[in-house]
């Protein structure tokens, strides 16, 4: 495997487990949710764990972005 796909790959599976964690549902008490993430409910019931969620998901997502970018930039270049 050449390191440019590598890097892509990287990139692909980085993003994927940051949108996962962006989109997953917060429990609340019992069997209440708090939406998730990216898509809070109309109550904003829990902010502290939408907001630390959040932050875990960017923490996957910007690394696997630029990863994904920079992979597919040098994609082009001879002799790779």
């Amino acid at each position: 495997m050449s390191r440019v796909r590598l890097v892509i790959t990287a990139g692909i599976a980085a993003t994927l487990v940051g949108l996962f964690i962006g989109f997953s549902p917060i429990h609340h008490s019992g069997d209440d949710t708090c939406g998730s993430a990216f898509v809070p409910d109309d109550w904003f019931q829990c902010p502290d764990q939408q907001s630390s969620q959040r932050l875990l998901a960017f923490v996957f997502l910007i690394p696997g972005g630029v990863l994904l970018v920079s992979g597919l930039l040098s994609r082009g270049k001879k002799g790779d």
